[in-house]
């Protein structure tokens, strides 16, 4: 019996035993989640890769964005750490997204974690650049005073073309170094009206490098800036800046279409001499952004007003002897007012009068339009101190000479000086002055010039000889 009461005692204790020990195990264990740092921030562009701490306790998780959609975010998860990457933003605006620490064991019963990523607001991301065709480009320079608006501004009309068009640039005779204009017969076209302060060297303008911000209001053009697109006077081709693509039409003809230039910026580089660098910025009227590069020489054309148009750099002085004749190229009664007409010609013994009008060789050439009364006649040129006088077609007087005129698309006209060169013509008009003809033995006549050009240098000429009658050949 002893034995019986013995064993269920033990085995009771036993029991009790168990029992105490399963209620200590279940009491003793805890849960936790926790995350460091609550807020992670990234740069615009090149941010390096955060980490994300996690502590948890006797708790398994998993981490997700909570907006999905975020593409820019990008998440690694370990064992005790999150690895969180951000793609550039090219967006003008701060972007956000948290990512959610989920506990995935139900019986641990804690709540979610939110870390809060943010990254800095960007630039919008620039296309990439299209190169330029290179040593294809012109340069076109306007003084204030031609008439175009710059308020006060030197213009430079900058022109070049895409590497796919089918352009050729040649040289045409105008002002006093001529122009460049490009022919172009498909492709596009990229027209910069760039704007400085007036330089008063205005046979080497230097443009200025730097940046030049777009002028929307051409009323306040500036130093330093570009005319955007602008029609005026019911042009169907736009003013200032603009895009011209050359394109064949669904007829098989061809046309160009313009587009309008109406934001953006231009840097460019001088080297002083020819060579340009520009990055050009551009932003078109439908909101598009391109970017073009060019790097290379410009060819440069003056069309503006210059100062002067005399070539001389001093004061002239032809002997007699220098002419080997005088030739009266016409003369005939004035039809708007009563005097004769005489335009005569001396010409350098090294020059030859070609039966076209034409002169062939090198040397001097003087050219002079004087007025006599009509009374007078035509059959000889009368003796006078003939004043040179500004052109004035409706009231010319006698015994006055015309001052000379620069014509770059006609011919030159009233007293000028030539020098006719293997490399081209030099000129000087006569401003003012007096040219002195009196009659010698026989036929023969003195000319005795003494003038004065545009530019302040003096012009003395004398010359003995007959006069000849120019046949030109009809």
């Amino acid at each position: 019996m002893k034995t019986k009461v013995l064993f269920w005692t033990m085995a009771l204790v036993a029991m009790t035993f168990t029992s105490c020990s399963d209620d200590d195990d279940t009491t003793a264990l805890t849960y936790s989640l926790k995350a460091s740092p609550s807020e992670l921030t990234f740069a615009a562009t090149a941010a390096e890769a955060q980490t994300i701490l996690v502590e948890s306790e006797n708790v398994t998780w998993s981490a997700i964005k909570e907006d999905m959609a975020a593409d820019w975010l990008t998440i690694e998860s370990g064992a005790s750490q999150i690895v969180v990457k951000a793609a550039d933003n090219f967006e003008t605006a701060e972007r956000t997204c948290r990512i959610v620490i989920m506990p995935t064991n139900s019986e641990s019963n804690v709540q979610e974690v939110y870390v809060t990523v943010k990254q800095s607001a960007g630039q919008p991301q620039k296309p990439e650049a299209i190169r330029l065709k290179k040593d294809v480009g012109m340069i076109s320079y306007y003084t204030p005073n031609f008439p175009i608006n710059s308020n006060g501004n030197d213009t430079y009309l900058i022109e070049l073309y895409t590497e796919e068009s089918d352009v050729e640039l040649t040289h045409e005779t105008f002002g006093k170094s001529g122009y460049w204009t490009g022919s172009l017969t498909s492709g596009r076209r990229i027209a910069l009206n760039l704007y400085n302060e007036h330089t008063e060297d205005f046979f080497n303008p230097i443009i200025k490098s730097g940046t030049y911000a777009a002028c929307k209001d051409l009323s306040q053009i500036a130093p330093m800036t570009f005319a955007v697109s602008s029609y005026v006077q019911g042009n169907p081709w736009p003013d200032g800046s603009f895009i011209q693509d050359y394109v064949i039409n669904e007829n098989g003809g061809s046309e160009s279409v313009y587009t309008e230039i109406t934001d953006g910026q231009i840097e460019l580089t001088y080297d002083g001499t020819s060579n340009y660098t520009l990055h050009i910025d551009l932003i078109f009227k439908d909101g598009t952004n391109v970017v073009y590069e060019y790097e290379g020489d410009l060819k440069f054309s003056n069309l503006g007003t210059p100062p002067y148009y005399s070539d001389l750099t001093e004061d002239l002085t032809l002997p007699n002897g220098t002419f080997g004749q005088a030739l009266i190229v016409d003369c005939f009664p004035d039809y708007y007012a009563d005097v004769n007409v005489w335009n005569l010609q001396l010409i350098d013994k090294n020059l030859e009068a070609l039966p076209d009008g034409s002169l062939g060789g090198t040397g001097h050439r003087v050219a002079l339009q004087l007025y006599t009364a009509s009374s007078e006649g035509t059959d000889k040129l009368p003796e006078h101190t003939y004043k040179i006088v500004p052109q004035d077609v409706m009231n010319s007087q006698p015994n006055t000479a015309t001052e000379g005129c620069y014509d770059p698309f006609f011919s030159n006209s009233g007293c000028f000086w030539e020098l006719i060169g293997e490399d081209g013509i030099k000129f000087a008009p006569m401003m003012t002055g007096t040219i002195t003809v009196k009659h010698l033995e026989g036929d023969a006549y003195s000319f005795t010039i003494e003038a004065v050009d545009d530019n302040g240098h003096n012009i003395n000429v004398v010359h003995e000889g007959t006069l000849i009658e120019m046949e030109i050949q009809q």
